[in-house]
């Protein structure tokens, strides 16, 4: 049975201009990671970030370190 109780996730990075125009390298950083986040695998992190108290940036790099990134 599926669960329409929440929508889909559809994951896509959001970066300021400025952010980008200072670090011009993240745009190929952060392509790297297209299609590599299933909504289950985000369901997942969230769980560790706001249920388990895991702070983002543990989570961020056990995700790239599991994933081979």
């Amino acid at each position: 049975m599926t669960n329409h109780y929440f929508p889909p996730y559809h994951a896509l990075p959001l970066v300021r201009d400025e952010t980008l125009k200072k670090y011009p390298e993240l745009e190929e950083i952060l392509d790297l990671l297209e299609g590599q986040i299933d909504e289950e695998t985000m369901q997942v992190m969230n769980g560790k970030i706001d249920n388990d108290g895991i702070m983002v940036e543990l989570v961020a790099k056990e995700f790239l370190v599991d994933s081979g990134k």
